[in-house]
């Protein structure tokens, strides 16, 4: 906990830069005016607070390992530095309420936890559903007060609402639990909320990421209990740039599209009698084929054959990180990109007037001259790019992207840690 009476100005004077600059780099003099806002906000709020948390909870990329979670197959995620802050403070009311520039704020009883259906996809589903898992694990809650910031741009496909899950979760574990929880319990915890209260799918793709940080190899072979590597990718990123560019200026709704992949796995699992693609043997899937196509889509048989093939080529990408092979982990990522418009599918949806990611992908492409790499992130469909520049293009790249795309279509990222109170 950290003692409100001149806290801003430490801040401002620079006491936490070191901090700051691991977080944010050369961005550290903006973010220094953002905390002090959002702690001069709690404080206008709650003027007799004396003892504040603050946390920083990230946004997150998947590398590679394209629809692989939801069958039991490996990934490598990496959290980023865009974020959502919170500066939080006990009271002594039975609440939780959040606030943030420019929104009403939401506030949920303690003494009020049960599920509300129709809470599904608000913050106060968010809200209550963290405090009845805390509870119902034997963990303690109280009343709190949270002011956030966030800076995790929408539509980019970087986990925000997992970040604003995993802030809370976090600013309830340091308040009331003395920060005891693990990162992988936070992490289960709000994967519970996002399917039980928040009433979507839940990644622990995006969880784990969010709450452990860092560049992470993942397998999910085993529901709900995850093995979690960590990998350094300082290396990569010497002479290359990050950068995630979102080509659509409206929202497309591709739900159809995305849930048409899901099924088409779930046909091939089906046909086997196993709940997962992992289970199969893969020899036997191959070797079933002709059995396989007389009461499956051919559509189906190419995804299932992605799974198999990108779960090959996480591996690659892992031991090419492991071995400090750079051209090796941008090969792998290029490999992905390719399956996703071959056998994956998920650059063409259905509309076929909608080909935004397919003109991105060819613009990138064009713009990287043969180097580095890019692939579609995250669903697919409508979705962003994301894009591995070397540092000497990073300029023209940038330029070409914002030229068509807008000025706001382009963030360059940096790997960092997991959600975490700062400065204790």
């Amino acid at each position: 906990m950290l003692n409100t009476r001149g806290l801003s100005y430490a801040i401002s004077s620079g006491e936490f830069d070191r901090v700051f600059y691991e977080l944010y780099g050369d961005d550290t003099p903006t973010q220094r005016i953002r905390y002090i806002s959002a702690i001069d906000a709690l404080l206008d709020k709650s003027p007799g607070t004396d003892e504040v948390a603050i946390i920083s909870s990230p946004g997150r990329i998947e590398l590679i390992g394209s629809y692989t979670e939801a069958h039991g197959g490996r990934a490598v995620g990496c959290a980023i530095n865009p974020d959502c802050i919170g500066v939080a403070a006990r009271i002594s009311t039975p609440s939780v309420t959040l606030l943030s520039h420019g929104f009403p704020g939401v506030s949920i009883s303690t003494d009020s936890l049960s599920r509300r259906r129709y809470e599904g996809h608000t913050p106060r589903a968010i809200l209550r559903g963290i405090c009845y898992r805390f509870i119902e694990l034997g963990y303690q809650v109280g009343g709190m007060l949270i002011f956030t910031d966030s800076n995790i741009p929408s539509g980019f496909g970087l986990a925000s609402s997992s970040a604003i899950e995993m802030l809370v979760a976090c600013a309830m574990n340091t308040l009331y639990n003395d920060s005891a929880i693990p990162p992988e319990v936070l992490a289960d915890i709000a994967q519970w909320v996002e399917i039980n209260y928040f009433m979507t799918s839940g990644s622990m793709l995006d969880q784990i990421t969010v709450s452990t940080g860092g560049a992470l190899a993942l397998d999910f072979a085993v529901p709900g209990e995850p093995l979690v590597e960590p990998l350094d990718l300082s290396f990569a990123f010497e002479e290359h740039t990050l950068a995630v560019v979102n080509p659509t200026s409206a929202s497309v709704n591709t739900t159809n599209d995305c849930a048409a992949i899901l099924d088409d796995l779930k046909s091939i699992a089906d046909f086997f009698g196993a709940t997962s693609l992992i289970e199969l043997d893969e020899s036997e899937f191959y070797g079933a084929l002709c059995e396989v196509r007389k009461t499956v889509y051919d559509r189906a048989i190419v995804r299932a054959m992605h799974f198999f093939n990108e779960n090959r080529r996480v591996d690659n990408a892992v031991a090419a990180i492991k071995a400090r092979d750079v051209d090796g982990l941008l090969y792998q990522i290029r490999q992905s990109g390719a399956a996703s418009f071959a056998t994956l599918q998920n650059c063409y949806p259905l509309n076929p007037m909608e080909r935004t990611v397919v003109l991105a992908l060819a613009l990138a492409e064009q713009a990287l001259e043969g180097r580095g790499a890019c692939r579609v992130h995250g669903a697919g469909f409508a979705c962003p790019i994301l894009a591995v520049v070397p540092n000497d293009l990073l300029p023209a790249f940038a330029r070409n992207m914002r030229d068509v795309f807008g000025d706001s279509s382009l963030r360059t990222l940096n790997v960092r840690h997991g959600a975490s109170a700062l400065f204790i």
